[in-house]
């Protein structure tokens, strides 16, 4: 019998009680400053999928967002992502509890990609699917420009690959960090206090409550956020830009976002979608506008773990794109090709709870580099 354990954490403005599995699996560890970029760390959660065998998607949260609040999508009850992946939520350096790093390279977005590289190999991944949420999405798709080796398709939410310098959505987010730097005696603030300040200082009830979220207390006593606050204001325009020079990705992409949205425009942001990702097949085929029945502001709905209409739209869109689309190569263009001649190894496993067919991931084995298999070697 699994064992079920429980989690209560915040969400929004209230707290939710959700169940946990004994496939929840903490990536454990404090964050740590480091001083060689070759040495950060990258932390998260693991959700272990209802099969044996399954591919990975690696999925990064968006600025200042916990891994925590991200169950409430994955573990929902219509949403069936984890019958076909193992889930794997990660926050990328100087956020969460991955490792802190002031190492500036001449191209950050470089460093980004390595740390996902060492990820997946230190978790035995030899290739997985890139998704993300926000500015999260934003690190899926430099993985797959970068590395595109490792990555058989790239899933991003209410993002769109553009510069969000001058934009109201990355405008929110600088100016609410400054707001917290400028807050006198953090280090030795109670949280009533703290929250207490959030109230003049920030609008906006979300950003408010992820901002408690991240007011922790440390090691040494000292109370501070759970992210390098000082290196992200410093650096603040390397997490919201994007460069031309990044290249383009060759593989499979799906946008998925709120109808009403402050990060994708549908008259302007969705040609981005399509330059940079080639095999982009446009309108309601890989860019995929989600109605918001019940609440159509653009601050909320961005939040789309915390609105059920949008958790069931969104999950269907991305198992349409998991089980049609993302391939085991950048070059593929849907899972019928894995019935044809494939230059690859593949074996057939047999899925535990019997859901099966021609194009299911299980026909392929994604874990090649790590498997004991000495055929696939």
């Amino acid at each position: 019998m699994q064992k079920v354990l429980s989690r209560t954490f915040s969400s929004g403005a209230t707290k939710k009680k959700i169940p946990m599995t004994a496939g929840i699996e903490y990536i454990g560890g404090e964050p740590t400053l480091v001083k060689d970029t070759r040495d950060v760390e990258l932390r998260g959660i693991k959700l272990k999928g209802r099969s044996s065998d399954l591919p990975a998607m690696i999925f990064f949260p968006d600025i200042m967002d916990t891994a925590e609040n991200w169950l409430s999508y994955f573990l929902n009850a219509p949403n069936s992502i984890l019958n076909y992946r193992d889930v794997y939520i990660v926050y990328p350096r100087n956020f969460g509890s991955s490792d802190w790093c002031d190492h500036v390279a001449a191209e950050p977005a470089e460093d980004i990609a390595d740390d996902i590289e060492r990820f997946m190999y230190t978790n035995k991944l030899t290739m997985a699917t890139m998704a993300g949420h926000g500015f999260g999405a934003k690190n899926a798709m430099l993985v797959g420009l970068y590395k595109p080796h490792l990555v058989t398709g790239i899933l991003a939410y209410d993002y769109a690959p553009q510069d969000y310098t001058y934009f109201r959505a990355a405008k929110t987010y600088q100016s609410v960090l400054k707001s917290v730097k400028d807050i006198q005696g953090l280090s030795r603030m109670s949280f009533d206090r703290f929250s207490d300040h959030l109230e003049d200082l920030v609008q906006n009830p979300k950003l408010r409550s992820l901002l408690e979220q991240n007011f922790v207390l440390k090691k040494n006593g000292q109370r501070g956020m759970k992210f390098n606050l000082d290196f992200i204001l410093h650096r603040f325009s390397d997490l919201v830009n994007w460069k031309m020079n990044y290249g383009i990705f060759g593989g499979r992409t799906r946008f998925i976002f709120p109808e009403y949205s402050e990060f994708v425009f549908l008259n302007s942001n969705t040609l981005s979608m399509m330059k940079i990702c080639v095999q982009n097949g446009g309108l309601h085929q890989d860019i995929n506008s989600l109605p918001c029945y019940k609440n159509d502001n653009p601050e909320e709905n961005h939040w789309i773990y915390e609105q059920p209409d949008l958790i069931s739209e969104a999950s269907f869109r991305t198992m349409d794109f998991l089980t049609k689309l993302d391939g085991v190569h950048v070059l593929l263009k849907n899972k019928a090709e894995l019935t044809e001649k494939i230059p690859i190894p593949t074996i057939r496993l047999e899925r535990a709870d019997q859901v099966g067919g021609l194009h299911v991931p299980s026909h392929f084995h994604h874990n090649w580099r790590f498997s004991d298999n000495p055929s696939l070697k």
